[in-house]
């Protein structure tokens, strides 16, 4: 998909789409949750994601690990 992206290969049957947070964004609100996963709720529960958000409040290294992702 990066080949695609910077322009080293042409696929014209590709489709990519890419979500994520930006530098700006707060990880910790949901709303930032679902721009950075569309599917938020269908594939991967809400619940799950908030379990892991708040095993990251508890352990400095996974919430270094999530912030930056």
């Amino acid at each position: 998909m990066l080949d695609i992206l910077d322009g080293r290969k042409h696929d014209p049957t590709f489709y990519s789409a890419i979500y994520g947070a930006t530098a700006e964004d707060d990880w910790s609100d949901p709303k930032v949750w679902k721009k950075a996963n569309p599917s938020l709720g269908i594939t991967v529960s809400m619940e799950k994601v908030k379990a892991v958000f708040e095993s990251a409040k508890q352990n400095p290294v996974e919430e270094n690990r999530l912030s930056a992702a």
